[in-house]
């Protein structure tokens, strides 16, 4: 009879586990649940701003730069007064 040994299990990695990837020209990926918990918010509410997502293995990665460009682009200092908009109506003369 022949011995057969099977190796142990890997251990499945969990998404806020997965390492960030560093791209060539400097551009940082992180899993999107990774970064989500960075910045405090809930994945989904990332999932719903539409940031820019990549998907590897399975696994969204978003760019960190552009992401927080984007999430920085919405954020308002209290008592900020609205953005003034050109009026469409013309006097008749």
């Amino acid at each position: 009879m022949t011995d057969i040994t099977l190796a142990p299990p890997r251990p499945r990695m969990r998404r806020e586990d997965r390492p960030s990837i560093t791209l060539p020209d400097g551009t940082v990926l992180d899993p999107r649940a990774k970064f989500a918990g960075d910045v405090g918010l809930s994945e989904k509410t990332v999932t719903r701003m539409n940031v820019p997502t990549t998907y590897i293995g399975n696994v969204a990665y978003v760019d960190r730069f552009a992401s927080l460009k984007q999430i920085g682009a919405h954020v308002k200092r209290r008592n900020e007064p609205p953005v003034r908009r050109r009026s469409t109506h013309r006097s008749k003369l």
